[in-house]
């Protein structure tokens, strides 16, 4: 940055923590002295409490390739029940793109930084159980669902 001024803020939040996993969302801002405005930014973890290890969305589904694209046909599917426009290419089947997801009593939650999906902003969408579940792993059903 040069040298100009940045400041961060963030919080974070545990909007899971059920005895199977504890999960943390974390929102921020970085603004950057001069710029038009501040850029937002979001990252999730999912941590199993039995192996005291962090949970990877390859982990918890059954085909990562298949299961990926069926889920970004998925939240496609949500985001336009809401009546928002999907730039395709942020839900392109590679792990990256679904990096920050979540599960809860309503499905997997997938957390979208700005621009990703086309437009500022960040973005949640919830793929329902009855959907989800279609592509969960054996693994991801006793953890998650």
């Amino acid at each position: 940055d040069g040298g100009v001024k940045r400041t961060l803020t963030g919080t974070g939040t545990v909007p899971t923590n059920d005895g199977r996993t504890v999960q943390v969302t974390i929102t921020y801002v970085d603004s950057l002295a001069g710029t038009a405005r501040p850029a937002s930014y979001v990252t999730t973890t999912v941590v199993d409490v039995r192996r005291a290890r962090p949970v990877l969305l390859t982990q918890v589904i059954q085909n990562p390739a298949d299961g990926l694209r069926f889920l970004g046909t998925e939240v496609t599917r949500v985001a336009r029940k809401k009546g928002d426009q999907v730039d395709a290419e942020g839900l392109a089947p590679r792990v990256a793109n679904f990096a920050n997801w979540q599960s809860s009593p309503a499905g997997l939650t997938f957390h979208f930084p700005e621009y990703q999906l086309g437009g500022a902003g960040l973005r949640a969408y919830t793929v329902p159980w009855s959907r989800a579940r279609l592509v969960l792993s054996a693994y991801g059903e006793r953890l998650l669902a």
